[in-house]
């Protein structure tokens, strides 16, 4: 019997040791996300939105579509505009940036 209550007091000081580890393992854990976050929130840059006005769109002189034309000028008017939206998103940032 002796030897039973000396190892359920090992046991139990062993699951103390355990938990003072995982403890510290958490906080460890904790600190390093938010340093990442923290260095994160200073790297990467922070730009409003600027929303593309009709008036602004049109002054790019966008391709123009005939409703007529097959599905495969309808995809490049497709990509033209991507292209001409992503290059006016690009323009911003870099406005932003400088």
């Amino acid at each position: 019997m002796p030897n039973l209550a000396w190892e359920i007091e090992m046991m139990v000081i062993t699951l103390q040791q355990q938990s003072v580890t995982m403890a510290h393992q958490y906080h460890v854990a904790l600190y390093q996300l938010e340093n990442a976050r923290l260095v994160a929130k200073v790297t990467q840059p922070h730009y409003q939105h600027h929303t593309l006005s009709l008036e602004d769109f049109l002054r790019h002189n966008p391709p123009k579509f005939n409703r007529g034309e097959n599905s495969d000028k309808a995809d490049q008017w497709m990509r033209d505009i991507e292209g001409l939206l992503n290059l006016h998103n690009a323009l911003r940032r870099e406005n932003y940036l400088m």
